[in-house]
């Protein structure tokens, strides 16, 4: 089923622009940093991934899994490695050599649902938020969006915005 062009009009409006849903403050990750080191800024951050950037532009998103499949596969380790392991082995590779190249990326500006299509389209859970230069203005993640549905629904039943029921 497909819905009418007033539908999706609708849907637009009550979940808004990637801008309005999508986190600003961002763990962002040189391209020439350690693996080790992302790691550890991920870790530090409580976040699954981030956006790779270089010369100020993003170029890649790393994520814990990129970061951690190679230590897994890698023959030379133990089978029992520890975590310490893991680490001096990601010492020797950089977030370049890991990355996903070519991001999928989205603007501020776009309609929440574009960025939701984008999403599944591509297989990404993240999608870096970009100046129309590729500069970094924050990341859209599944949880973003999820907050934006919820915050949608309150408006939809409501006819107005939490914050707006909140005030005398």
């Amino acid at each position: 089923m497909t819905a009418t062009m007033e539908e999706q009009t609708t849907l637009e409006r009550l979940l808004g622009t990637v801008g309005e849903a999508m986190t600003r403050d961002v763990v962002l990750l040189a391209a020439d940093t350690t693996a080790a080191m992302a790691l550890r800024r991920l870790d530090e951050k409580a976040v699954s991934g981030a956006p790779v950037v270089e010369r100020g532009r993003v170029v890649g998103v790393i994520t814990r899994r990129d970061l951690l499949v190679p230590t897994l596969l890698d023959p030379a380790g133990p089978p029992a490695a520890g975590v310490a392991w893991h680490r001096n082995r990601l010492d020797g590779l950089r977030v370049s050599d890991l990355m996903s190249g070519e991001p999928v990326t989205a603007e501020p500006d776009w309609p929440l649902v574009r960025a939701v299509q984008t999403m599944i389209v591509h297989g990404v859970n993240r999608l870096p938020v970009v100046d129309q230069a590729g500069r970094p203005l924050g990341v859209l993640t599944r949880d973003d969006v999820l907050g934006a549905v919820v915050g949608a629904g309150s408006k939809d039943r409501q006819g107005q915005s939490p914050a707006q029921e909140a005030q005398p």
